[in-house]
């Protein structure tokens, strides 16, 4: 876990630029059982503790985008995922991120995808950045579940105008407020 630290404090304080380890970050594709779930940080994050030899990481939430921490709705998705990502959770990694997180596709242990269930009961907007990323059938059915999400304002979907969190980050970054 010290190593996540010492390269997110790394690339916050511009020492080495993440490109130097490639420009999208992708590496071979491996699997662990998440043995312990915790650290759930907001609706896309959440540390995995494996009693493999991939021992603790953070994961970052493939195909899904969930509100900020502090944004609104974002303690309701954090707990969502708290309660479906138990222990026995399978985790698919294929990327890091810029932040030494992984990238994950997230399956409980009967096999449900996390992301589907996440988007499905309006936790989450899908991930359309990262649509190269993901499978055709992921591609349309995340797509379609938001949209059945949003139609029946379910979750986040239920205030009026929820704000995505790309705008939340991109107003944080001008050390704004967002909602």
């Amino acid at each position: 876990m010290r190593w996540h630290l010492a390269l997110l404090f790394i690339f916050a304080f511009g020492w080495v630029s993440p490109s130097a380890f490639g420009s999208d970050y992708k590496h071979e594709i491996w699997t662990t059982t998440c043995d312990q779930t915790k650290g759930f940080h907001d609706g896309d994050t959440l540390t995995c503790v494996s009693n493999s030899e991939r021992g603790t990481f953070v994961v970052r939430f493939a195909g899904l985008d969930a509100p900020e921490t502090g944004q609104a709705h974002w303690r309701v998705a954090r707990d969502k995922l708290r309660e479906i990502a138990a222990p026995g959770t399978v985790a698919e990694c294929y990327k890091t991120d810029q932040y030494g997180r992984q990238v994950c596709r997230l399956r409980s242990p009967r096999g449900n995808d996390l992301a589907e269930t996440m988007i499905r009961e309006g936790m989450a907007w899908h991930a359309v950045r990262f649509v190269s990323e993901q499978t055709p059938d992921e591609r349309a059915l995340y797509a379609h579940l938001e949209g059945e999400a949003r139609a029946t304002q379910r979750g986040l979907w239920a205030h009026p105008d929820p704000m995505p969190p790309s705008e939340c980050r991109q107003l944080r970054k001008k050390h704004q407020k967002c909602r």
